[in-house]
């Protein structure tokens, strides 16, 4: 059994996405994702998880058991190691966890849309609700940036956090 990554050749907004695919076959399968509000459609200004690397997926399996998988699959195939003729990208196991530790880890604050913060709510405290911090209540200090806004907030015990605000779509 090794981690193996895959590239996902079908699109981001797939009804039925491969990894979802491969783990109802009995797959281990990890696709790190990433929390983000919807911009647009009937869900637009709620959460939604979203693959980080939308094109790669690891699997933990034997070669034999999912090349077969690979070839009836169309918009599934194998990532060579560049420089090696046919040879297949493995993940070591203890890199693997590593990386999962890190990409799974909510370290991240959820993100508000800039209209949600006004001049006025400096100095207020804000409820952050989901991430890691998720039900803590900060106090707004600052908002920077031009492009990908930042909200400096201070957290009870810590000097200061940045939390990213993402752009609204015009």
């Amino acid at each position: 059994m090794r981690w193996y990554v895959l590239r996902d050749l079908k699109r981001a907004n797939a009804k039925r996405p491969n990894y979802l695919m491969l783990r109802e076959r009995g797959f281990d399968v990890y696709m790190p994702t990433k929390r983000v509000r919807v911009a647009a459609g009937p869900r637009r200004g709620q959460m939604a998880e979203v693959p980080v690397l939308p094109s790669m997926i690891f699997v933990h399996s034997t070669a034999e058991a999912l090349a077969p998988e690979v070839e009836l699959t169309n918009t599934l195939q194998f990532r060579y190691v560049p420089g090696g003729y046919l040879k297949a990208m493995v993940v070591p196991d203890d890199d693997m966890q590593r990386f999962i530790r890190a990409t799974s880890s909510e370290s991240y604050i959820e993100s508000l849309l800039p209209e949600d913060i006004k001049p006025g709510m400096l100095g207020q405290k804000v409820r952050i609700q989901g991430g890691a911090l998720d039900g803590m209540e900060v106090t707004l200090l600052k908002i920077r940036g031009v492009r990908k806004k930042r909200a400096i907030v201070e957290i009870p015990g810590l000097v200061a956090a940045v939390v990213e605000i993402e752009l609204a779509a015009p």
